[in-house]
């Protein structure tokens, strides 16, 4: 929050710029994107976000400017992302009542080789690594902080690194199970235009920073809970899915297909007002992947979506039947009823059957995340896969959104 003492001539000239300079009381230079603004009697306040500020001690600084990015530090809480960075290697030490006294394996971030697509590179590192001694003393504790490093081979806008930090948090939220704030901190390395040094900027983003928005729960935390109970999916770790290579394919598949974001992000952080509105958005998800899928525009995306989940014919029809009446259902929410009236013999989900359209949105989640994986080439972690294969005929178990395509289930 900036507070301001102005005329109302000079107020009124400030709140329409799309971005705020100055300088802090430290001699920092800053640059933010006003986010909105209100007036009391003679101040007037703004609110900003991607706020930028660069170290004022720094003697060898040559300014930044935010549209000139080269690097970002993405800087985690190690406890917060232990499970989706360090699952598969036993990075966990010491802890009381669960909360974490000491992270051991200090090679741990070295596990993950660095990876480089489309002029984007992707390495992992730990904040003191700037420090050799500070290193060796904090290791992983708390203190730490285990930061993902990506260097652009040509500097871009800030708005695109954004997009590029979005994309890798909607994975981790996605399947990795991190606590609250598990992003503590960004930095980026900037340059003024024309300019090849670089300055170290501060940088806050509420977007990325801030709450993300996940659904608050007095028991559990939402996003480490998981299992059938919650509907959640069980916590996959990044060397499951193929390392940096991976969340760099996973990147450049957001970035090819923008409405992916938004519609994991909309799902997983309760943006949607109800089951009909994720499905709404969800269905758009598959129409947006089936293109990306196989390059051209067609009517009936289900068909593509059903294809590319599974190949497998003991599980197609099952599998088939609940994408098409989840897209049935898409299209009479959309159109208020499906074209054919009265004579359509297409089933869909009924308005008031609200228990069964909460089961198929959670399944159209499922599907727009495995599709997507299949599509970025990644592999579809266990459970997902459990979340929508697993079934044991002997003793009548499957997935409970099973229970959906068998009660509307198209007359022989």
């Amino acid at each position: 929050m900036l507070h301001l003492d102005l005329s109302l001539l000079d107020a009124a000239q400030m709140v329409q710029s799309p971005v705020i300079e100055g300088y802090t009381r430290s001699g920092a230079r800053f640059t933010a994107v006003l986010d909105g603004s209100f007036s009391t009697t003679g101040r007037i306040s703004c609110v900003l976000d991607d706020l930028l500020v660069d170290d004022p001690w720094d003697e060898n600084r040559s300014g930044f400017d935010r549209d000139i990015v080269h690097t970002v530090f993405a800087l985690f809480d190690p406890r917060a992302i232990d499970q989706f960075f360090f699952q598969d290697f036993r990075g966990l030490g010491k802890a009381i009542d669960g909360e974490v006294l000491e992270l051991v394996g200090t090679d741990l971030v070295h596990k993950y080789s660095p990876a480089q697509v489309d002029g984007l590179s992707l390495s992992m590192t730990t904040k003191s690594a700037q420090f050799s001694r500070a290193a060796e003393e904090l290791a992983r504790s708390s203190q730490e902080r285990i930061a993902l490093r990506l260097d652009f081979e040509h500097p871009v806008p800030l708005e695109a690194a954004r997009r590029k930090i979005a994309a890798m948090q909607s994975l981790i939220e996605a399947v990795g199970k991190p606590s609250f704030h598990y992003l503590r901190e960004l930095t980026i390395y900037s340059s003024n235009r024309g300019e090849p040094g670089s300055s170290v900027v501060d940088w806050w983003s509420r977007g990325l920073l801030g709450d993300r928005g996940t659904v608050p729960s007095s028991k559990v935390d939402p996003l480490r809970s998981g299992g059938i109970g919650d509907r959640r999916l069980g916590p996959a770790g990044l060397k499951e899915l193929g390392g940096l290579p991976a969340l760099l394919r996973w990147v450049a598949l957001c970035d090819e297909v923008p409405h992916l974001l938004s519609v994991l992000d909309a799902h997983a952080r309760g943006l949607a007002i109800d089951a009909r509105g994720s499905i709404l958005s969800l269905a758009v998800g598959w129409e947006h992947l089936a293109a990306r899928s196989r390059g051209t525009i067609e009517s009936a995306a289900w068909r593509e979506i059903a294809q590319l989940l599974t190949g497998d014919e003991d599980r197609l029809l099952l599998h088939r039947q609940m994408i098409e009446l989840c897209w049935n259902t898409y299209l009479q929410i959309k159109h208020v009823a499906l074209r054919g009236g009265a004579t359509d013999n297409r089933r869909a989900v009924p308005d008031d059957d609200h228990d069964a359209l909460a089961l198929a949105a959670d399944f159209m989640y499922s599907t727009v995340l495995a599709t997507a994986f299949t599509i970025a080439e990644i592999p579809i972690p266990n459970a997902l896969t459990q979340r929508l294969f697993a079934h044991d005929d002997a003793r009548g178990w499957w997935p409970l959104w099973t229970t959906v395509a068998e009660k509307y289930r198209p007359a022989p």
